[in-house]
């Protein structure tokens, strides 16, 4: 199933959060449900489990960080906190608008957001020394050509970052099969085969299996997708994990 259009994705997002658009089709969210941008900040138990795992795999602080489809800008404060300088770039003006937010809150003078396709970074070659992507990559109209842009600008042996939905859980398949601007979960995100396009340009690869739901809690989706992740998915059907995360090193010979 073909992800949608560059076009297509900019312009829902930019709807979405110009008008607060709540959620009007069948396992799909709306603004307050996953794209405000405090939410991950209000959410002590999320916030904290995202800060004990950035905090396993990076010890000491990175320096240049890009935090590729940023989005609202949910994940900047966390992010922040393992970085020198930080910056987000998104293609949607309505989100960034949103994630400026967020960013005053921080009162952060070392992040900054940039409006830009994945595909032509306004960025150096060689400048980073982490690139994260978090649950933005199946947005991506053309995977091949934006990592070839994030292996142009990280550094040699800078670190990958990605955590993506994993479409072999039953309920994650449902709620990227409706909404369509989420369609392109369904033909790239299982674990063969994103390590299939990712190995040409990381190597050292490493697959953690997670499960969080990222969403507030006081909507009935969120409070549903949290209430399953609790009872079912975290203890029973462990094999099927909500997310994946993989990390591993840009493999640039100098």
């Amino acid at each position: 199933m073909a992800t949608v259009s560059k076009k297509y994705q900019r312009n829902h997002y930019d709807q979405l959060a110009k008008i607060r658009q709540k959620s009007n089709v069948p396992f799909s969210c709306g603004f307050d449900e996953r794209y405000n941008p405090f939410l991950l900040v209000n959410d002590a138990e999320i916030y904290q489990y995202f800060t004990e795992l950035l905090s396993q795999r990076f010890p000491a602080e990175k320096g240049v960080v890009l935090d590729c489809c940023s989005g609202s800008g949910i994940y900047l404060p966390l992010i922040a906190a393992f970085s020198k300088r930080l910056v987000g770039i998104d293609l949607s003006f309505g989100l960034l608008r949103e994630s400026k937010k967020i960013i005053e809150w921080m009162d952060s003078a070392k992040t900054s957001i940039l409006q830009s396709e994945a595909e032509s970074i306004p960025m150096k070659s060689d400048s980073c020394d982490l690139v994260v992507m978090i649950d933005s990559f199946h947005h991506i109209e053309h995977p091949e050509s934006v990592l070839k842009e994030l292996f142009r600008v990280a550094k040699k042996n800078a670190t990958f970052l990605l955590i993506e939905p994993n479409i072999i859980n039953p309920l994650v398949f449902l709620s990227h099969i409706i909404p369509k601007e989420e369609r392109g979960a369904i033909r790239r995100n299982t674990r063969k085969k994103l390590v299939k396009m990712i190995s040409p340009y990381v190597q050292n690869l490493q697959i953690t299996p997670m499960n969080y739901v990222a969403s507030n809690k006081s909507g009935f989706i969120g409070q549903f997708f949290s209430k399953m992740t609790a009872k079912l998915f975290a203890h029973i059907f462990t094999f099927w994990p909500i997310r994946l995360l993989i990390i591993g090193q840009f493999s640039k010979e100098k």
